[in-house]
């Protein structure tokens, strides 16, 4: 089932740009849309897609990794697609 994303407060202290997009994405979405929307945003900004693309699956799982590790620092919450969170700045 899917995971959804939401931010737990401010994004602005977050040094890591990768992370900090991540948590800025945290208003429900889904995590793969978030992980496709991180891989789109590399392309757009000129990564080679042959060489990206051959790596698509390590890219993924360390935007996966990267979502989980802000969830344990408690940056963002993720949840399962039928819950809501109340307490989140989404």
């Amino acid at each position: 089932s899917a995971w959804l994303v939401y931010r737990a407060g401010p994004t602005d202290m977050i040094a890591d740009p990768w992370e900090r997009r991540i948590a800025e994405m945290g208003d429900g979405r889904p995590t793969g849309e978030i992980v496709e929307a991180i891989w789109r945003e590399e392309i757009e900004a000129g990564a080679w897609v042959v060489d990206i693309g051959l790596w698509k699956g390590l890219f993924n799982q360390k935007v996966v990794q990267a979502i989980d590790e802000l969830a344990q620092r408690g940056v963002i919450h993720i949840v399962p697609a039928l819950a809501r969170r109340e307490d989140s700045y989404a």
